[in-house]
């Protein structure tokens, strides 16, 4: 504060507290005591108090465009992905072969992987369920349709 350095307080799942008073008397405190501190609340829900008199600005993040989204997926995968885990049913040799394997074909195989309706229809592009999906790709799962049908499994008994 002293020597003009501004802070930056980021505070994610705001869903788990927004209805507090006592965790919101707390941000408007410290925005009234400081000029030189900004919050970046993250959630899934929009501040629509003011805090300490102050707006809150709400921004909405769009999903990835379906191809930044394979590659991201494909980035955070725990193991290589084949054509068995695009293609259901597909056997012998050509299930085998890597996806992205050669560099003339990568806009097609990303197209693939995007295609995916683990992919599509559970993560639906947004970077965070990407990433957590992914994270149950590793040599243990046999195809990504194994994980389709754990995904839609879990879907249903929510």
């Amino acid at each position: 504060e002293e020597r003009g350095a501004r802070s930056l307080l980021v505070l994610d799942g705001m869903e788990d507290w927004a209805d507090s008073a006592g965790v919101l008397a707390v941000l408007a405190q410290m925005l009234q005591g400081t000029e030189r501190l900004s919050l970046l609340l993250g959630g899934r829900i929009q501040v629509t108090a003011s805090l300490g008199g102050f707006k809150p600005c709400n921004l909405q993040l769009r999903p990835l465009r379906p191809r930044d989204a394979a590659e991201l997926f494909n980035k955070r995968a725990h193991r290589r992905l084949y054509w068995k885990d695009l293609r259901r049913g597909l056997t012998g040799l050509a299930a085998m072969e890597p996806v992205l394997a050669a560099n003339e074909h990568v806009e097609r195989d990303l197209d693939a992987i995007a295609e995916m309706p683990v992919l599509s229809k559970f993560c639906r592009y947004v970077p965070g369920l990407l990433q957590a999906t992914a994270e149950r790709v590793t040599d243990r799962l046999a195809s990504m349709w194994d994980l389709f049908e754990e995904l839609q499994q879990d879907q249903e008994l929510r």
